[in-house]
């Protein structure tokens, strides 16, 4: 009664939490998400699981059991959702064999085993040699002490322990973090994560409990340029900004679908006909060329000319904010973004077309990727599916 899945306030988190997202991922595909890449390919899932449960077996401290076991759970959790196991499916086998008087012994499969040291027992050899011309004997004595012996152990697939924090004389990875509209949502969903953020009153470069990593706050558009250039290896930017800078050198991991917002074309209430259809090139009647304001240049100009607006008929304004004030006397069209479409009723500007969608995503530079240091790599990787 109170819309949600329970009235008492019980948080939404845990297995139930990670299980209803999988679920959510299967249903609807989300480009570059790693659990959509763990669905598509069944390799990498086998790999991953056999990897996680190594680590898990390498762990030592309580910190180090707590993460292998939940990157085991997270992977075996995605194996379920593909195959179209619900968690209860799951607990149903346990209470079921929880039923069970008589038991297997349990023990490991042979290419799985893994023999305990044993010890073999002290022998001594000794070969002596009489010569005729001498009274002299010769002993030489071998023996092998109670130290035990290790046996052979079986082959297993081991992989290096993988943490967030890249070894010792690998660079820090460097993150850049968005300032201004994105800035608060993407903490947010670092804290979350478990990963904590301390920033100063005026400061630019906060600290974060992920060793190795270097965070830096930045403009959004910088951001995307830094990483462009390689002077970041990761930044959350928004993916309107990748498509308007051309971006190339960039790599999308995740589509946090925060702040989402529709880049659009809208004009004057004025220049639409009675089926709202945008005539504004009509209704100059030739008297001079339409003006088109954006901060969007490149977004704007490849969209003008899929319109079929020229040098001879409409002129391009690059404006630097607050562009929704440009109609009706200063531009005739404006292309800018809209989280809610608010602002342009405000201004009682109507929708032409839609140009473009986009949300906050997580990018990296795509030579770190693709050929870069691997044990970096791998933090990125473990990263993204925090």
């Amino acid at each position: 009664h109170l819309n949600r899945r329970s009235c008492f306030e019980c948080p939404d988190k845990g297995i139930g939490h990670l299980m209803r997202t999988l679920e959510a991922r299967k249903q609807n595909v989300v480009p570059g998400s790693y659990t959509q890449r763990l669905f598509n390919d069944p390799a990498l899932l086998a790999s991953k699981i056999i990897e996680e449960a190594h680590e898990l077996v390498e762990a030592k401290t309580h910190e180090e059991v707590a993460n292998e076991a939940a990157d085991v759970l997270y992977f075996a959790l995605v194996a379920c959702v593909k195959a179209g196991v619900s968690f209860s499916d799951v607990e149903k086998v346990l209470d079921q064999r929880s039923l069970r008087v008589s038991r297997r012994p349990g023990n490991a499969k042979p290419a799985y085993t893994v023999p305990t040291p044993s010890s073999t027992p002290a022998t001594t050899t000794t070969t002596a040699t009489a010569s005729s011309s001498s009274s002299s004997t010769t002993s030489t004595s071998t023996s092998t002490s109670n130290t035990p012996t290790p046996a052979p152990v079986a082959p297993v697939i081991v992989s290096p322990r993988r943490t967030l924090e890249p070894a010792a004389g690998h660079a820090p990875i460097r993150l850049g973090l968005p300032k201004g509209h994105m800035e608060k949502n993407i903490f947010k969903l670092l804290a979350d994560s478990g990963i904590d953020l301390k920033v100063s009153a005026r400061g630019y470069r906060p600290t974060i409990s992920i060793p190795g990593f270097e965070v830096k706050l930045l403009k959004p558009q910088n951001i995307v340029e830094m990483l462009n250039l390689g002077s970041r290896d990761l930044g959350f930017t928004g993916s309107d900004l990748i498509a308007e800078l051309g971006a190339t050198d960039v790599t999308m991991l995740l589509d946090t679908h925060h702040d989402p917002i529709k880049v659009v074309a809208a004009a004057p209430d004025h220049l639409f006909d009675k089926d709202d259809v945008f005539v504004g090139l009509e209704k100059l009647h030739g008297s001079r060329k339409l003006v088109v304001a954006s901060e969007y240049t490149h977004l704007t100009k490849a969209w003008m000319q899929k319109r079929g607006y020229t040098q001879d008929n409409a002129h391009y304004v690059h404006s630097r904010g607050a562009t929704e004030v440009f109609p009706p006397e200063d531009a005739d069209i404006i292309v800018d973004n809209s989280a809610t479409g608010s602002t342009l009723s405000a201004n009682r500007l109507k929708i032409i077309d839609e140009i473009f969608v986009s949300s906050t995503c997580l990018y990296a530079h795509s030579h770190l990727m693709e050929e870069g240091d691997p044990v970096r790599k791998q933090a990125i990787e473990k990263f993204v599916t925090l």
